[in-house]
Formats: structure tokens, C-alpha cells, sequence
């Protein structure tokens, strides 16, 4: 059955700016006193997760490999970190932001964020970037009860939005949030950033973009008909 898609939801770390990379290498840099070990596969087992999620990661490797370090205070040094980068080096977008962004604003779609990350730093990150009114409805990781994976944020996003969860696409980089954008029933788009596709992610996507400018490329067809 074929499904008009009427609405585009993003992810954005990974998808609409490039600070996955920056968060890992601030991990790195937070962590490395400390003895923890893995850093990097930690990370990325965090990508697409909240707050608390990333907590419990952090948690389950420090208990396996008998570091005592206190995450809230690798969180803070972290994120001072980040915050610093940022200054310096600005906020990395990902290329064709602004233009798929301005091409569904002219075809009349709405659009939505729904993104793992604090709302306060979410909507820090799209004023900068000049983005934030693209977006008809923000949702963040500290606005629903469960984080990615689960797909509470999807179905928050869609039910602001007012359309079906099968009438909507997804953008997503993050294994996490492709599981999210999956259960809730979306039509599901990933653009890969720091983690290739398993197979099982695979089974998830219904299509993949190497980047946005692709995607807007196939947004016409994409936005036409979806579906089998």
C-alpha cells in the first residue's frame, strides 16, 4: 500500500551538524585521566541516546572495567570541552542543511526536530546556525518519558505535527535513532555519519543517502509516494 508522506522529521547530531566527531573526540580527551578504556566504542554506543542513556553506557563499561570516576563529572568535563571547540572552531554544519531546508519550507511541508539532545543546547544549536525557524515543532530528549531507541519522540513529533506516523519520513544517522523512527512507523531515510549500517539497521531503512544534498535530490519522488 502506498503512503503520501506529508511530513520530514530530523534528527540533528549527525545529521544536520557534524558534532558526533567533536562529542567523541571531547569523550576522548574527558576520559583519558581517568583510565577508561574503549572510549570510542562507548561513544558510540551512546549516539542517538539521552542523557540518562548515555549515563547507563558510561556506567555499564565503568563497572566492567573497575573504574571509579564519576560520570557526572566526565559529563562536565566534557561538555566544557565541547562548549570550548565550539567557540573556536564554531559549529560544523553538515553540507546541504540550508538548502533542503529552504526547498521543503517552499514546497509547503512541514518539518520537525526530534533530537536526543537537552533543549536548552538543541535550540542553542539552531539559532546559530539560523535554522531554527525551518521547523515547525522542536522535540528533545528531556521533552518525553523514554529516549531513543524507544519511539516516544517520533510519535511526540508526528502527534505535534498532526499526521500518522506512516505519513511521515525520518532522517536519521544513528542506529538508535533509526530503531526509534522504525517502531514509531515512520518512513525511515538514513544518512550514515559515524556508524555504517549493519544488516540489521538495514532491515530497518527504507532508503540510504550518502548525504542531505542526495537526499533532497530523491525528496521529489520520495515525496510524491512511498511505500510498497
Amino acid at each position: 500500500m502506498k503512503t503520501t508522506i506529508t511530513a520530514v522529521i530530523f534528527d540533528m547530531d549527525g545529521v544536520l551538524f557534524d558534532t558526533e566527531r567533536m562529542y567523541m573526540e571531547c569523550w576522548r580527551e574527558a576520559a583519558e585521566p581517568t583510565g577508561l578504556k574503549n572510549v570510542d566504542e562507548i561513544s558510540k554506543a551512546c549516539i542517538g541516546r539521552t542523557l540518562q542513556g548515555t549515563k547507563e553506557v558510561f556506567e555499564a563499561a565503568k563497572a566492567e572495567q573497575g573504574i571509579d570516576v564519576s560520570f557526572e563529572e566526565l559529563h562536565e568535563d566534557c561538555s566544557r570541552r565541547f562548549q570550548e571547540k565550539e567557540e573556536r572552531e564554531g559549529l560544523p554544519e553538515k553540507p546541504g542543511v540550508h538548502e533542503i531546508l529552504k526547498y521543503l519550507k517552499k514546497q509547503g511541508i512541514p518539518v520537525a526536530l526530534a533530537s536526543s539532545t537537552r533543549k536548552a543546547a538543541v535550540m542553542e544549536h539552531l539559532d546559530r546556525a539560523g535554522i531554527t525557524s525551518y521547523f515547525q515543532k522542536i522535540i528533545c530528549g528531556d521533552m518525553v518519558e523514554h529516549g531513543k531507541p524507544a519511539p516516544d519522540i517520533y510519535l511526540k513529533a508526528c502527534e505535534e505535527l498532526g499526521v500518522a506516523p506512516g505519513q511521515a519520513l525520518a532522517v536519521e544517522d544513528s542506529f538508535n535513532g533509526i530503531r526509534s523512527a522504525y517502531a514509531a512507523g515512520l518512513y525511515t531515510v538514513m544518512v550514515p555519519d559515524q556508524l555504517p549500517p549493519t544488516e540489521e539497521i538495514l532491515a530497518m531503512v527504507d532508503k540510504k543517502c550518502d548525504s542531505l544534498t542526495e537526499l533532497q535530490a530523491q525528496l521529489p519522488e520520495l515525496l510524491a509516494v512511498c511505500g510498497d
